[in-house]
């Protein structure tokens, strides 16, 4: 059908005016024999890391391509009128407009797979890591909560500043982490990729097509809070668990002279004015941005 996406479709766009000789497709609905195009074979999804690490002839494109893309900024002229516009995965927030100083605060981020014809993530559950980094910070910038930062040593996803992620956590402890556990036959979770051990896994977290997740967050503002707190969610990435690269090219890094890149699919704000503890008529309902 007219409306049928392949993974061709979005991941190797056409060039146009090629020289190429394999150039022109028959089988195709939208393409003929002599439409003068060939696919790109640089298959852009969401590795940006190995292409600057190698740096292979055109690494820079690629680079640029593959950022573009997890940011939902690609546009597709052969399909863009049946591939919606805008980001890949959608944040949103939903909490109260107005509170008081001293209260417990209570946030849902959702995240909403937009137009990813599969799951959300998906490829090799095992290391690509999708999660939400959420911050809560007051007039000034300090930052007074925050959930899903990265540890400035270790590199390693926080459910919370100092507290590293433990997959398998609950929708109302730490933060959201789009991931699986592969098990070998021993119901040990295999960390080095070897994927031909696998006899299970657990703790899989992902969406499907047009489906949303969602995470709730809760902090308790300073008794003498007041004026305009913001909050941000980000859904980020990393094409690599950072447990991975350590145990399997623990090198890597310091040869290149960086360290893995973060990503951000898609990220949004919402204030929240605090009035202080005690005053009257502040409290309202909930709402999103």
């Amino acid at each position: 059908m007219e409306t049928d996406l392949s993974c061709r479709d979005c991941h190797m766009r056409l060039v146009n005016d090629s020289s190429d000789p394999g150039r022109g497709e028959e089988g195709d609905n939208r393409r003929s024999v002599d439409d003068g195009a060939h696919r790109h074979h640089g298959f852009i999804a969401t590795n940006f890391l190995m292409p600057e690490v190698m740096k292979l002839p055109h690494w820079e494109e690629q680079v640029a391509l593959t950022k573009e893309w997890i940011a939902g900024e690609t546009v597709i002229p052969e399909i863009a009128h049946i591939w919606p516009e805008g980001p890949v995965a959608k944040v949103s927030i939903l909490g109260p407009k107005k509170v008081q100083a001293g209260e417990e605060v209570k946030l849902k981020v959702i995240v909403k797979n937009n137009k990813v014809g599969h799951n959300l993530t998906t490829g090799p559950l095992d290391f690509t890591r999708a999660w939400l980094h959420v911050t809560v910070q007051d007039e000034q910038g300090e930052v007074i909560a925050e959930w899903g930062n990265i540890d400035p040593e270790t590199r390693w996803i926080q459910d919370s500043p100092g507290v590293p992620h433990v997959a398998g956590n609950s929708v109302k402890d730490g933060t959201m982490v789009l991931e699986a556990v592969p098990l070998d036959a021993n119901g040990k979770p295999i960390v080095r990729h070897d994927l031909w051990r696998k006899a299970g896994g657990e703790n899989q977290r992902i969406i499907f097509p047009k489906y949303s997740d969602q995470q709730s967050y809760t902090f308790t503002l300073p008794e003498d809070a007041e004026g305009l707190f913001t909050v941000i969610a980000e859904l980020n990435f990393r094409r690599y668990r950072q447990e991975f690269l350590d145990l399997v090219v623990p090198n890597m890094e310091e040869e290149a002279g960086f360290y893995q890149p973060t990503a951000t699919h898609h990220s949004t704000t919402k204030h929240l004015t605090v009035s202080p503890k005690g005053q009257e008529g502040v409290k309202e309902g909930k709402s999103g941005q």
